[in-house]
């Protein structure tokens, strides 16, 4: 797990490096909010973040607010580390965008509790962004299979209104046709009786 640590004071911020690696977690280290943020600009930046509150530029809630109103980027879990401990502080720094709260000096167990907390937020998280895309797909497959289908039908329907037409066409050619060889049939039965007469008409 990638871990952003911003922390403007130089011994607090070696110290949670090395605590955190011992972890077996990769840290990345940024002096003030205003480096953090751009480091969660870049690609493949880490979810994972822990913030101090008081830094020069941009403090915690500042950041956790850029993070919280952007408008695009992965989610990134933001832990905010301060010694404020009025109930009031814990509020605004929540309210601000931040997902946890931990007072300094920060207590290894506990800090290792609540990033596991944070860890597996983002695994449910990712699970889900990944069924998502899946329904997303399924539903794109099933749209373009629909149109498919309606272009079928609408083949379909104009093979049978060609069909219909041929047929029409062929009985109202077989009716004049059907009359014709009646007609020739009586002529041909009758022909003898009428042959002499006619002969005598045109010789006239």
């Amino acid at each position: 797990m990638d871990v952003l640590v911003v922390e403007d004071d130089q011994f607090s911020r070696l110290l949670l490096e090395k605590l955190l690696t011992s972890w077996n977690m990769h840290v990345v280290l940024a002096e003030d909010g205003q480096a953090a943020l751009d480091v969660l600009r870049g690609e493949n930046a880490p979810r994972m973040v822990l913030a101090d509150w008081m830094m020069p530029r941009l403090d915690g809630p500042e950041l956790c607010r850029a993070l919280r109103d952007r408008s695009h980027g992965a989610f990134t879990y933001v832990i905010l580390l301060t010694s404020k401990s009025e109930k009031q502080d814990i509020i605004e720094g929540l309210d601000s965008g931040a997902h946890d709260f931990l007072s300094k000096p920060v207590e290894p167990a506990q800090l290792k509790s609540r990033l596991g907390v944070g860890i597996r937020i983002l695994e449910y998280e990712n699970a889900l962004a990944k069924k998502t895309a899946e329904l997303e797909a399924y539903g794109l497959a099933m749209h373009a299979l629909a149109e498919e289908r309606a272009r079928q039908l609408v083949h379909a329907d104009r093979i049978a209104t060609l069909g219909m037409m041929s047929a029409g066409l062929a009985h109202e050619i077989k009716q004049p046709t059907a009359s014709i060889a009646g007609n020739v049939h009586l002529l041909r039965s009758f022909w003898e009786t009428m042959e002499p007469g006619l002969r005598q008409v045109l010789s006239t």
